[in-house]
């Protein structure tokens, strides 16, 4: 073959070969090519899926809308989550464990919520409004608080009508009493007067016996003068009770016209106002922090019973703890806790009845006290009752009137057996003792009696020992 053609034919052989390598290479590119495009794909497609899962479309497209402006490195679900823990902690007044789904937190904002609205129902709100999902918190609280504002101002208004009729009533008591006064004034002179006509009718009695037929004659005619003078008394004596009476009816009708023009207010709503709340718990749980402070009149060793914060006061007046203050500061102090039924949380309130910030309160106490609760009346309870009173700040007074705030009554005194002629001979004092109990127990009977017309709150001892958070300490050695 000549040497021209045979250079030609390698040559053509070259680029074929070339040409085949360039193809096998392409193929295989282009094989790798395709497969790691199906896995993007593959990758693309469960990212689809995954953000679908999250929002639609629509959604992820307007995600700066719907959530707004997020912070640098944080997440749209990131911010959404503590936008979800703020709203959260503006129901609930605290974010749940962080672990918690935003199911659960939202179900415990509904719960609660709920809770909260049902126990407005039906003093506060309507039945069909309870439902916050329905109705929206903000409608509700708007609507408690116009009720609010409206029972606010008739609170007012009748404070007013009361303060008015309170002036009234006072005035007609104390016109009331000076005239019971003079009549009793009068009723004694006519008393003494009517003994003197008796003494002297009786001597006159005696005269008749010794004197002559005249004697006799004028005697009669001056018992005649005297007995007329006796009637004469007997009929004034009988009309000035008759007036007394009539003084004491006024009285009763003026507190029946307060009644109707004012229904009669719960007279222990006093006793349930709190005084101050926890505001912080200590480290070793035994020890709280309360918001008053030596501004407030506080000071060291006051007792205090503790309350649930959402829960009226009960009743019977027992707490959840009792505690007793040792640290006093300007705005705040610390208490430490003397016995308690139930843990205490922080924004419990606190109240003790005798105690008072802005005023003194005045009490009158009567009766036998068992303050250990041992079964035995204490010989000085009554005296111990007072101290402690007194050592609260309250006012003592022995008799109650318009302006005593709180009855505290032990037990009915017991009336001793009246002393025969031989048991006085041997104990000169026997008497003294009987007369004494006696008038203890008038006493007692004529303050309850009184305390029942004039609407003021009667406590008896362990009563009045929980309200002033005392129940633990009064039974302790050394506690009075």
């Amino acid at each position: 073959m000549p040497a021209g053609r045979r250079q030609q034919n390698n040559a053509m052989l070259y680029t074929v070969a070339t040409f085949v390598a360039l193809f096998l290479i392409a193929t295989t590119i282009a094989v790798i090519f395709y497969v790691r495009a199906q896995d993007f794909h593959e990758q693309a497609q469960e990212a689809i899926a995954q953000r679908d899962e999250l929002a639609t479309t629509q959604q992820w497209r307007e995600r700066g809308n719907l959530v707004g402006d997020i912070e640098p490195r944080q997440t749209y679900l990131g911010q959404m989550i503590e936008y979800l823990d703020q709203t959260t902690y503006m129901i609930l007044g605290g974010v749940p464990e962080e672990d918690r789904s935003a199911e659960i937190k939202v179900e415990m904002a509904n719960n609660q919520t709920r809770q909260a609205l049902q126990q407005l129902v039906p003093d506060y709100i309507e039945e069909e409004v309870a439902d916050a999902n329905t109705t929206g918190l903000v409608p509700v609280i708007n609507d408690l608080r116009g009720q609010l504002d409206n029972i606010s101002r008739t609170a007012e208004n009748r404070q007013g009508q009361l303060d008015e009729l309170q002036a009234r009533f006072d005035d007609a008591m104390q016109t009331t009493r000076e005239k019971e006064r003079r009549l009793l004034s009068e009723k004694e002179q006519y008393v003494a007067v009517v003994n003197k006509i008796r003494d002297d009718y009786a001597r006159l009695e005696e005269l008749l016996e010794q004197t002559t037929e005249r004697q006799v004659q004028i005697l009669r005619d001056d018992l005649e003068e005297v007995q007329e003078r006796e009637r004469q008394l007997n009929q004034d004596l009988m009309r000035t009770e008759a007036e007394l009476e009539v003084s004491r009816e006024r009285m009763e009708d003026a507190l029946g016209q307060l009644r109707e023009v004012m229904p009669t207010p719960d007279p222990a709503m006093a006793a349930y106002e709190p005084d101050g709340s926890v505001i912080l718990i200590g480290e070793r749980q035994d020890v709280i922090y309360l918001n008053l402070g030596s501004e407030d009149r506080v000071y060291q060793g006051l007792t205090f019973s503790v309350y649930h914060k959402n829960i009226p006061i009960p009743r019977d007046g027992q707490g959840k703890a009792e505690v007793e203050i040792f640290n006093v500061r300007e705005n705040t102090s610390i208490a430490r806790v003397v016995s308690q039924t139930e843990p205490i949380i922080e924004g419990d309130i606190v109240a003790n009845l005798v105690w008072h910030r802005d005023r003194e309160n005045h009490f009158v106490v009567a009766g036998d006290f068992d303050l250990n609760s041992d079964g035995r009346i204490d010989d000085d309870g009554l005296d111990k009752v007072k101290a402690l009173i007194a050592r609260w700040g309250g006012q003592l007074e022995d008799d109650i009137s318009a302006r005593t705030d709180f009855v505290v009554l032990g037990e009915k005194p017991t009336v001793r057996s009246r002393p025969t002629f031989e048991e006085i001979s041997i104990d000169p004092l026997a008497m003294e003792r009987y007369e004494r109990s006696v008038e203890r127990r008038e006493n007692y009977e004529q303050i309850k009696r009184r305390a029942e017309v004039l609407s003021v709150p009667v406590f008896n001892t362990e009563r009045f020992l929980h309200f002033i958070g005392y129940k633990a300490l009064a039974q302790q050695p050394g506690a009075f």
